[in-house]
């Protein structure tokens, strides 16, 4: 048996939890052979890794990218606290198009770092969705307006550009209406005033659009006069 290749003393350590034994005693009832998605229903899972990394070893279990498996299993978890059938399937078919295929094509294993990113854009994606249900709002994925997405930006800082690939991969295929979540600030290349003039009819379009989107017109007329202000002192 694989197992017993193993070092004595780590064996026997391992045996002797009672991790270990629970598991093992689940894997004993269980039906069919021993394979990847048998392991990942095991609990407790800490044994069963070390028991899937023994296999793997000796070629009793094919390779497997453990980042890639994890991120899956993640996901999988985070959706059953999703109620709207719609907006679940949604975010799958944005993860498996845009982030699966792309890390099964990729020839090599997962990073834990390109998880990790992943993870943020989910996760801001099902704050996003959460937001819009909120109790004075309820609005869904397929209703919801520019005016709201303003006003989850604003409310939510830096974290709210993190779904902004979410949002576009929606409305590039009609589950949800013409909107966008801008570039977060300072990631692109500053917008620089060619004069005055240019500043100031921003300005004025603006305010004069102030009504229908407050959230996004006010910051930005600040801005634009506190700026002129400033170098009006230093100049």
């Amino acid at each position: 048996m694989a197992l017993s290749a193993n070092n004595p003393v780590t064996l026997l350590n391992w045996l002797h939890q009672t991790s270990t034994v629970a598991m093992l005693g689940r894997l004993a009832v269980a039906e069919g052979a021993i394979t990847h998605a048998l392991l990942d229903r095991l609990v407790p899972a800490v044994p069963a890794r070390h028991l899937r990394q023994v296999l793997i070893a000796h070629r009793l279990l094919p390779e497997r990218d453990r980042h890639l498996s994890h991120l899956e299993q993640w996901f999988e978890t985070k959706l059953t606290g999703l109620g709207d059938a719609d907006e679940a399937r949604a975010l799958r078919g944005y993860l498996s198009w845009t982030h699966l295929r792309r890390l099964r094509n990729a020839g090599k294993p997962t990073t834990p770092g390109a998880v990790a990113s992943i993870r943020m854009e989910i996760n801001s994606a099902m704050m996003l969705l959460d937001w819009l249900r909120a109790r004075e709002r309820k609005r869904k994925l397929a209703n919801c307006t520019q005016s709201d997405i303003d006003e989850w930006c604003m409310s939510t800082g830096r974290t709210s550009h993190r779904g902004r690939r979410f949002l576009a991969w929606c409305a590039q295929r009609g589950l949800v209406g013409d909107v966008v979540i801008p570039v977060a600030p300072g990631s692109g290349a500053r917008t620089v005033f060619e004069n005055e003039d240019t500043r100031w009819r921003i300005t004025r379009a603006l305010l004069n659009d102030a009504p229908s989107r407050p959230p996004i017109a006010w910051p930005v007329c600040w801005h634009c006069s506190i700026d002129r202000r400033c170098r009006e002192l230093c100049g």
